[in-house]
């Protein structure tokens, strides 16, 4: 399945978010959220009025009588599974990008391909680019998504980079979607600044979830596989100041041999049984071989150092008086 594709722009200046409709919008003042989805078999009930949409898009060039700055893409391959109320961005170079499919419980939206981690296994390496212009997409997405949709995920790189734009799109969505649950995948690194774990507990989003993984229960194997010293010692300052700040964790443990990680440090059995709905969640690597094979990697892209250093021994133990709160929910 294909989440982008290209074809012929006409009339557009700026990049378009909207939702498809293969259906006409009769109130004029109600398009502006719409993009109209051309198809040969619902053409007709268009007919030449496009008035206030923001834009058309189809999988065939079709020959429309409409001004020539409404801004449209069309012939546009390999979409076609598309449906009525799924998000799209168009872009003035003719790309469009699927943002949402609301005929899919699995949507996910990319913050940033910034990033304060190197992992040696990681499938989309950072960029160190200024994709900011991602927040604006994002923040108007939020508006276009079906109320009824169950969960989205927050993902990156590294969606804490945002920063103040993080905490504003977790508002924006906790406006816009009050029902819809967010599962946000971090390393939790810029946590242990009490003040944004404290500003992100005070939206109160009401079903929010964090998934930070635990490489290593010893602090020189966790920071070794993502490749920045001192990592271990910020997610475990970062997992105690959310837990303060009563938003809720999924301790992702991450199995793999360049590590090793005993359960029993964790310390948070208890605190899981205790709310009833905690669970223990075990996490595999998508690619082996990008830790069977560590110095290629290292000499290949820059990592920060090759090899895990002998010295470290700090542990993870997270006392369960410290991470138990009447609002939380820990599961590793």
């Amino acid at each position: 399945m294909y989440l982008h594709a290209d074809g012929k722009p006409h009339g557009i200046t700026e990049s378009i978010v909207g939702k498809l409709t293969t259906v006409p919008i009769q109130e004029v003042s109600g398009r502006l959220d719409y993009i109209a989805y051309l198809q040969p078999q619902n053409l007709a009930r268009f007919g030449d009025d496009f008035v206030g949409y923001a834009g058309l898009f189809g999988p065939s060039e079709i020959d429309l009588d409409c001004p020539a700055h409404l801004p449209r893409i069309l012939g546009c391959k390999n979409l076609e599974y598309l449906g009525d109320g799924d998000v799209l961005l168009l872009l003035p170079t003719g790309r469009v990008n699927v943002l949402y499919r609301k005929s899919s419980p699995h949507n996910s939206i990319l913050t940033t391909e910034r990033c304060n981690s190197l992992c040696l296994m990681c499938s989309q390496p950072p960029r160190a680019i200024d994709d900011s212009y991602r927040v604006k997409e994002i923040l108007r997405l939020a508006e276009l998504i079906d109320p009824a949709c169950k969960e989205i995920g927050i993902t990156g790189g590294e969606p804490t980079l945002l920063s103040e734009d993080f905490l504003r799109i977790i508002q924006k969505f906790k406006d816009c979607l009050p029902n819809t649950a967010l599962h946000v995948l971090t390393n939790g690194r810029l946590f242990k600044t009490k003040g944004f774990a404290a500003n992100l507990g005070a939206i109160k989003h009401n079903d929010l979830m964090l998934g930070i993984p635990v490489y290593s229960d010893l602090d020189y194997q966790h920071d070794y596989v993502v490749q920045a010293r001192g990592a271990f010692d910020e997610t475990v300052l970062g997992l105690y100041n959310l837990a303060e700040s009563e938003v809720a964790v999924e301790i992702r443990v991450v199995i793999h041999s360049t590590g090793r990680i005993h359960l029993s440090e964790l310390s948070l059995r208890g605190p899981c049984r205790a709310h009833g709905n905690g669970n223990v969640r075990l996490c595999e690597f998508e690619s082996r071989q990008a830790l069977d094979r560590p110095c290629g990697l290292s000499s290949r892209i820059g990592r920060s150092y090759a090899q895990p250093r002998p010295e470290g021994n700090a542990r993870l133990n997270l006392q369960p008086s410290t991470l138990h709160s009447s609002s939380i929910d820990l599961a590793v």
